[in-house]
């Protein structure tokens, strides 16, 4: 007899558990996964040219809001690690800085064109 009452109590405590996950579950979900795709890294490559497509040696990119950076090397090329919701800002003395955002580009080339205020 009492093994017939534990074994009810466990049943009813199972499926109250298993009602409460079922609910549960798919909210975590939806907050998770969100978090976890636009935490991810991946790198970005490209080119920063001036306007006559010569290579900008020095130029900063910067992952916007963060001290995340790199600079060009002397093929104007540059490396960095960004997630798809980040901005790359791109700056150099004398230019007008730029500001693009990731997305889902892998490689970003860039043209700065003389900040002629400064001239």
């Amino acid at each position: 007899m009492e093994n017939t009452k534990k074994n009810s109590e466990r049943k009813i405590v199972f499926r109250f558990a298993t009602r409460f996950l079922r609910r549960l579950f798919p909210l975590l979900v939806s907050i998770v996964v969100p978090l976890t795709l636009s935490a991810q890294k991946t790198t970005i490559t490209g080119v920063v040219v001036d306007s006559n497509n010569e290579p900008v040696i020095g130029a900063s990119v910067l992952v916007k809001g963060t001290s995340t950076g790199t600079v060009t090397n002397y093929e104007g090329k540059f490396t960095i690690e960004a997630s798809s919701n980040d901005v790359l800002v791109f700056s150099y003395i004398g230019m007008v800085p730029q500001e693009i955002k990731v997305g889902n580009s892998r490689n970003i080339n860039v043209v700065l064109k003389e900040d002629i205020k400064i001239l």
